[in-house]
């Protein structure tokens, strides 16, 4: 009886050693799929290329092949828990992550991102193997939309997988969380795209997409608009949310920042920081060129005392994809105009103009403004512009300007102010004619001083006479016209006008569309003297 239960108690030892000795396997790291099937890269065969991050399968002991791949992070993978700084499996993802929406991109490369309420990644999967190529250096966990966005399109043109022409999806594809933003999240993500694709001198079609039932989140949630672009915004907000082709900073302490389009046209303005108000009455250069803006700036910081006599004016631009900035064109031409405001206002200046964007590669910088590299290059060469993608605009005589429409060239126009009748409402009594103060002598009674109001008094004789001092009425009648408590109006002797001072006494003002010179630019070529050539694709 002793040596058997002996031997049941060695037994029983046995199994909780073994029970203590065994560890639960992690999950796998990576699950890539053939699903798209991935398209053959040029120079790099994805079929051959080991899976990166690829560990144990599920139900196997880590072996010393996992214990040697390291994720693209610089982990070591090892029989470590699951690292969401690497690609991880979409199942562990569904399992263990609480997420708020899901993002697809795809160029060949199919890409996850899982996002929190805010826009941030908190884990990421491959789909098919060119992805693990693709974005094999990389990892886009802790990152916004907005640097994921453009840390892949870098990685996909640095790896060959993203070209010119290549088309670009980037879909909203699951939504768990309806706090979640999807027209915000998509109109940052195509915005990002965009201007990375142009700082890499690339041109592709990015387009936005999500599935039935996000688009009805999407609807509840109302369609993102962005803030009114006519009046200064913060400067860091339009850099974020702009699809701008150029930015370019006027002044260095108050500073005006411009953001234009592939046209040269301002689309919007701002501030480095909305700590510097906007200086009273700036006329707004939206809608203007480059050139038209920078003197409407310059002017109105002029006319507002930001800028004073012998200072300095820097005009920097800081990013550009028009070959247009980089040219001495542009910086000759913008110093002489500025110096020449300065003049005409018997001030003196230090001008600074300086490009510090980096410039296009020179191999594929655009014929002209308005065409991108690589399109039209066809071997044969158009008739109509000879291969230069341009014409001369005959609607400026190509000199690039035209008569100001609102002034009809004349350089004025009607003050807005007075609207040309050289009067004003008084300022003081708002065109009543009478001092809006109270009446010293009868403190804003209206009555008089000497009956009170009451139109008699008591004679020397002792009899009641009508009051010397009103003749019986009982009203002040202070100047002749105090009969509320009021009396005329000093600034403006009871006409209840004034003398306009906007327009100083002429009835026009200069006009602020082409500040005075009568001609602006061209609206068909922008001041740019020359146009798309019609006939280029």
């Amino acid at each position: 009886m002793r040596k058997f239960i002996q031997a049941i108690l060695v037994c029983v030892l046995c199994l909780s050693l073994i029970g203590c000795s065994s560890v639960d396997n992690p999950p796998a790291t990576t699950d890539i799929t053939n699903e798209p099937e991935a398209v053959e890269n040029p120079s790099t065969d994805p079929a051959s290329t080991p899976t990166q991050g690829s560990v144990q399968e599920a139900g196997k002991d880590p072996g010393t092949e996992a214990e040697s791949i390291v994720d693209e992070c610089g982990n070591q993978a090892g029989n470590a828990t699951v690292d969401l700084n690497k690609a991880v499996s979409k199942a562990y993802v569904e399992e263990n992550l609480s997420y708020s929406a899901m993002m697809r991109i795809t160029v060949n490369p199919y890409l996850l991102l899982y996002l929190d309420t805010n826009g941030v990644v908190l884990a990421y999967s491959y789909e098919n193997k060119d992805a693990a190529v693709a974005y094999k250096d990389v990892c886009f966990t802790g990152n916004t939309v907005k640097d994921a966005i453009k840390t892949m399109v870098d990685s996909a043109l640095e790896t060959d997988y993203l070209k010119p022409a290549a088309d670009m999806i980037i879909e909203v594809a699951e939504v768990k969380d309806t706090a979640f933003q999807v027209n915000e999240t998509l109109y940052i993500a195509e915005v990002t795209a965009n201007k990375t694709l142009r700082q890499n001198n690339t041109h592709a079609e990015v387009g936005v997409a999500m599935p039935p039932e996000v688009e009805k989140i999407a609807e509840i949630q109302g369609e993102f608009v962005l803030n009114d672009l006519s009046v200064p915004q913060d400067a860091q907000y339009l850099t974020d949310m702009l699809d701008y082709s150029a930015k370019m900073k006027i002044g260095e302490n108050d500073s005006v920042v411009l953001f234009l389009d592939d046209a040269g046209i301002v689309m919007a303005y701002g501030y480095e920081t909305l700590a510097n108000e906007q200086p009273p009455e700036l006329p707004s250069p939206v809608g203007q060129n480059a050139s038209d803006a920078i003197k409407t700036v310059t002017n109105g910081m002029i006319e507002t005392s930001v800028i004073t006599d012998d200072t300095s004016l820097k005009v920097e631009v800081s990013e550009s994809f028009d070959a247009y900035f980089f040219t001495d064109e542009f910086t000759s031409g913008t110093k002489e105009s500025i110096k020449e405001i300065f003049e005409e206002n018997d001030m003196t200046a230090d001008i600074d103009v300086t490009v510090t964007a980096e410039p296009p590669r020179e191999e594929e910088l655009p014929s002209s403004g308005d065409d991108w590299p690589g399109e039209n290059s066809s071997e044969d060469i158009c008739e109509t512009c000879h291969g230069t993608k341009a014409i001369l605009c005959n609607k400026c005589d190509e000199n690039g300007e035209f008569p100001c429409d609102l002034c009809n060239g004349e350089g004025r126009i009607t003050c807005e102010v007075c609207n040309g009748s050289l009067k004003v409402l008084c300022d003081r009594c708002k065109g009543s004619g009478y001092d809006p103060d109270p009446c010293r002598i009868c403190g804003g009674t209206g009555k008089c001083w000497n009956c009170g109001g009451s139109g008699t008094e008591i004679n020397d004789r002792g009899d009641v006479a009508p009051c010397h001092c009103c003749n019986g009425d009982g009203h002040c009648g202070n100047m002749g016209v105090c009969y509320t408590g009021h009396g005329p109006c000093p600034g403006c002797n009871m006409t209840g006008y004034s003398n306009c001072h906007g327009c100083q006494g002429t009835g026009t003002q200069e006009c602020y569309t082409c500040q005075g010179d009568g001609i602006k630019s061209c609206p068909d070529c922008n001041g740019r003297k020359s146009v798309p050539c019609p006939d280029c694709e």
